[in-house]
Parts: structure tokens; C-alpha cells; sequence
């Protein structure tokens, strides 16, 4: 039956600390010693390499830490289990197992063996997990991004855009590099927002630690069928690849840029918006490139020009950004003294910063 085994102890002053353990006695045989446990005892798996491509054949060794033949489930799981086998292992022996990986198994999947041991040794349950990592280079593409180095502002500029693969749905995004700073934006990788990386959901509970069975030379076993291995996963676990969203791009809204329709003898500039360009939607031809041209405002800053790339029929993603200097050939600053108290003389000096090529 069922035993609650209680210790209490005190120290000179009595206070007391109390802890108790739950144990089930089977009483087949009377007076019997109990039979020794094998706690120490690991199941080890053997991968043959630290990380996979998705066409890769993954080969893991099995190493039975028991002096008996086993039997046992393998299960390859990912968003479910992708395949079950049963295996036999000798005494102190090893076992090795394969899985063809796919483009499916990006960026990982685990492996989880159970081992049970029956016979003459008392039922002995093993059970270990191996993770398998798959490179995501499949999945992702190699983006080629073209912008000037340097411009002026209010010159149209031209952003070269190649994906190596055609018909991808390609969105760009100039913004200034100051606001991006203030605000800590850095781009996401969509490869790490889509394809989250997987470890398996088994769960193993094992009640026998609890149970103190007497010597196993006088129980008899009866054919014994392995049970198939039920896999729990964990409620609100990870979605379905492909159905996370990426968090929410910042975006800046231009202000539209207005002035007189004839010319001032000094070209005023006006259009100060953060964002250069935004766009949405471009679609790569044939040779996996695109172009798109754009006016930049009148900021003399640093741009980061960036962009991200996505391909629904093969499921790829990309990103990539550069940067781009806007400034003009001559920038005149002035350099004033700091204070000036009446009846103060004083030289008013001004800064001239030539950007241009050549000497002028």
C-alpha cells in the first residue's frame, strides 16, 4: 500500500524541521530485500554532425547504458511527429538511427528516445532528447543593394536591387539615420520571425522512484508490450510556421513639400521629412532585379537605406541596408563668440566646408 515516511528533528532550542516522502510498498513476497535501482544510468544519443543543411541525412547513435537487451521508440518531432520507429538494442550495445531532413525541418527538430528494459532486472524506463539544428541558408536570399554613397538634397537618386531569384515581392525604405538612432530601430531578420527555432514537447512522468519492490527473482514477467509513446504539447506553444507576424515596421509620414512656382535667386530648402522614400511593393523581373527611383528631401544628414525581400512560391526571406551621405559642395557655418556684454568689440568669423571634388 501507500506509506508516508515522516522525519522530524529539532535543534537545542526546539525548533523543529519536518520533511516527508510518499512511497508505495508491494507486498508479493514477504520479508524480500529490495532490489538496487539504476539512477546512474544515461541514455546517450550520438549525433554525427553540430549542425545540418535541409538536405542532409541526420545518422544518430543510440548507446544503451543496460546490461539487458532493450526495446524502445524513436520519435523525430518538429509541429508534430514527422516519423516513429521501433528499435532493438543488445546489452551494452548501440544503435543507429537515420532521418532525411527536409526543407520543412528548418531551422530544427528533436529527437526523443525511450528505452524500456524488461526481464530479469526490474521494468526500467530511459528516456533523452537530441536536438538537430538545420542551417537556414535554404531559406534565405541574397540580397544586393546598390544606393549612391553620396548625394545632394533634392537629386534624384536610383536604388539597385537584386534578389537572384524572380517574381519576389521587394519592399525599400530610405530613412534618416538620426531618428532611427533616437528611436533604437534596428531591422528585423524575418528568417528568425518566421521560422522560430523548435525543441520537443515530450514529457516524461515516471512514478516509479516512489514504489520499493521487493527482490525481482520472485516476480515473474509476463510478455510485455511495448506502449507507444504518447507526445503532450504544450498549450499556446509555437504557431504553425508561416503564420507569425513580424512586429509592426516603423514607418515615417512625408510632409509634402510646397513653395512659390518662380525660382528665388536662393534655392530655400523646405522639405525636412525623415523619410526619404517608402517603397511598398516592388516586383523583381526575370533576372531577380529591380529598380526604383527616388527624390530625397532637404536634409543634410545620413540615410540608411533598407530593404526586405520575401518569395511566396519557394518561402525565402531576405534583408539588407546600406547607407547614404546627403550634403552639398559648399556648407558655410557660422562661428560666433558665446557671450557679448555692451560696449563689447568683436570679429564675427563664418566656416566655409568645401565637399566638392575638386579644388574650386
Amino acid at each position: 500500500g501507500s506509506y508516508t515516511v515522516t522525519a522530524t528533528v529539532a535543534d537545542s532550542e526546539g525548533r523543529q524541521a519536518v520533511s516527508s516522502r510518499s512511497v508505495w510498498v508491494n507486498g508479493v513476497v514477504k520479508d524480500a530485500p529490495v532490489a538496487e535501482k539504476e539512477e546512474n544510468k544515461q541514455l546517450q544519443l550520438i549525433a554525427d554532425k553540430e549542425t545540418y543543411t535541409s538536405a542532409d541525412m541526420v545518422k544518430l547513435s543510440i548507446v544503451s547504458p543496460f546490461s539487458v537487451p532493450v526495446s524502445g521508440w524513436v520519435m523525430w518531432v518538429a509541429d508534430g511527429i514527422l516519423q516513429k520507429e521501433l528499435v532493438t538494442i543488445e546489452a551494452h550495445g548501440s544503435q543507429e538511427v537515420t532521418y532525411q531532413l527536409s526543407k520543412a525541418c528548418v531551422p530544427g527538430i528533436a529527437c526523443n528516445v525511450g528505452m524500456y528494459a524488461c526481464g530479469a532486472v526490474p521494468v526500467n524506463l530511459k528516456w533523452a532528447e537530441q536536438h538537430i539544428p538545420v542551417s537556414t541558408a535554404d531559406i534565405r536570399l541574397d540580397i544586393s543593394l546598390k544606393a549612391p554613397a553620396a548625394a545632394q538634397p533634392g537629386e534624384e537618386v536610383t536604388f539597385d536591387i537584386n534578389t537572384g531569384v524572380k517574381d519576389c515581392e521587394v519592399t525599400l525604405y530610405v530613412v534618416d539615420e538620426a531618428v532611427l538612432s533616437l528611436a533604437g530601430y534596428t531591422q528585423q531578420d524575418p528568417v528568425s520571425c518566421f521560422y522560430t527555432p523548435y525543441h520537443g514537447h515530450v514529457n516524461v512522468n515516471d512514478t516509479r522512484n516512489y514504489i520499493s519492490l521487493p527482490n525481482w527473482e520472485h516476480v515473474h514477467f509476463e510478455s510485455m508490450r511495448v506502449p507507444e509513446p504518447c507526445m503532450m504539447m504544450a498549450a499556446g506553444g509555437f504557431a504553425a510556421r508561416g503564420r507569425m507576424m513580424m512586429k509592426n515596421e516603423m514607418m515615417f509620414c512625408a510632409a509634402d513639400a510646397g513653395g512659390p512656382s518662380a525660382e528665388p535667386p536662393v534655392a530655400l530648402r523646405s522639405n525636412f521629412s525623415p523619410l526619404a522614400t517608402f517603397q511598398a511593393t516592388l516586383m523583381t523581373d526575370g533576372a531577380g532585379g529591380v529598380s526604383c527611383k527616388a527624390k530625397l528631401p532637404d536634409n543634410l544628414t545620413k540615410y540608411r537605406v533598407m530593404c526586405f525581400a520575401h518569395n511566396g512560391r519557394t518561402q525565402q526571406f531576405g534583408v539588407k541596408d546600406t547607407s547614404m551621405a546627403v550634403s552639398l559642395p559648399l556648407m558655410v557655418r557660422p562661428s560666433l563668440p558665446r557671450f557679448l556684454m555692451t560696449g563689447d568689440r568683436c570679429t564675427l568669423t563664418v566656416v566655409l566646408q568645401s565637399n566638392a571634388e575638386e579644388d574650386e
